[in-house]
């Protein structure tokens, strides 16, 4: 049966799809692997499916072995030197869809507090100020209306771009 191994603490979705095909074997820390130990694991497994803070580099790659595919936990494939993974005959994936609506709904969530004042309305709560009603207090902004700028308008902003649209916002966007 082919190994693989997973280079750091992943939900357990992860290694419970790989176990129905594969030997699954990885680490229990939260922290990326050291450069000898990725050498190891090149040369004992078929498969590593590693996060963006690992990096192949050909000093890496070289050490080859059984490794036929590796697949970055990450949309962007930055920390793998791809052509020399190629190559080597190793095949390199990502997961290009991984954060899209995460990421749209944080930048929603993020620009709601803003302007609504959640955060400081919460600490004023917190630090137990809070007296009696106010109609000025905390007032924040309503978004209908307003104008919301995107800079780039990739798969993120496009999800972006969705959600405002759900709160009347006049949307313009910046893409290269």
């Amino acid at each position: 049966m082919k190994k693989v191994f997973i280079t750091r603490r992943l939900p357990s979705l992860a290694k419970e799809i790989l176990q129905e095909k594969f030997e699954v074997y990885g680490c229990d820390k939260n922290e990326p692997c050291a450069s000898d130990m990725l050498m190891d694991i090149i040369s004992d497994y078929d498969a590593i499916l590693a996060t963006v803070s690992e990096k192949f580099d050909k000093s890496i790659l070289k050490q080859k072995g059984r490794l036929k595919v590796i697949s970055n936990y990450a949309v962007g494939l930055d920390n793998i030197d791809v052509k020399c993974a190629q190559s080597f005959g190793i095949t390199v994936y990502n997961t290009p869809d991984v954060v899209t609506n995460s990421t749209a709904d944080l930048t929603f969530s993020i620009l709601l507090s803003l302007t609504r004042k959640i955060s400081l309305a919460q600490n004023f709560i917190k630090q137990d100020k809070w007296k009696a009603w106010d109609p000025e207090l905390f007032l924040g902004e309503e978004l209908s209306g307003k104008v919301f700028g995107i800079l780039g308008f990739g798969k993120i902003g496009q999800a972006v771009a969705r959600r405002a649209k759900g709160f009347e916002l006049d949307i313009i966007y910046y893409n290269r």
